[in-house]
């Protein structure tokens, strides 16, 4: 068992989780009480519904990846396309890079970016 991508499973499907919960809470929920939106399609309510969608479809991409990822740790390295794990990499080391930069730090998300992207590169 590749424990590097079991960690980086679970830390992916937990960022997943908190990013929808909190997203919803801390984010959506506020910013639909301000009614601040435009229009989509001729009503508020559409463009309410893309937005919320549209959030949680990120946690979704994140499940997808950690199930990827979590099959990936429990079979012979010899049987891993590692040309998905090379994408991987890139991919999360990339979003940390953008967070940590793009927001100098200022928001702590690319932490576990950079956990994921070593447990990636290690793995």
């Amino acid at each position: 068992m590749n424990y590097y991508l079991v960690c980086a499973g679970s830390l992916i499907a937990l960022m997943g989780l908190s990013h929808s919960y909190y997203g919803e809470k801390k984010i959506l929920i506020p910013l639909f009480l301000k009614d601040g939106l435009p229009p989509l399609m001729g009503n508020r309510e559409m463009a309410r519904l893309i937005v919320r969608f549209t959030w949680h479809l990120s946690t979704l991409f994140m499940l997808g990846i950690a199930a990827i990822l979590f099959h990936y740790a429990t079979i012979p390295r010899a049987e891993i396309h590692d040309q998905v794990l090379e994408i991987l990499r890139i991919t999360f080391s990339a979003c940390f890079l953008l967070i940590l930069f793009g927001i100098r730090g200022r928001y702590l998300s690319w932490v576990p970016f950079l956990l994921i992207s070593l447990f990636l590169w290690f793995g």
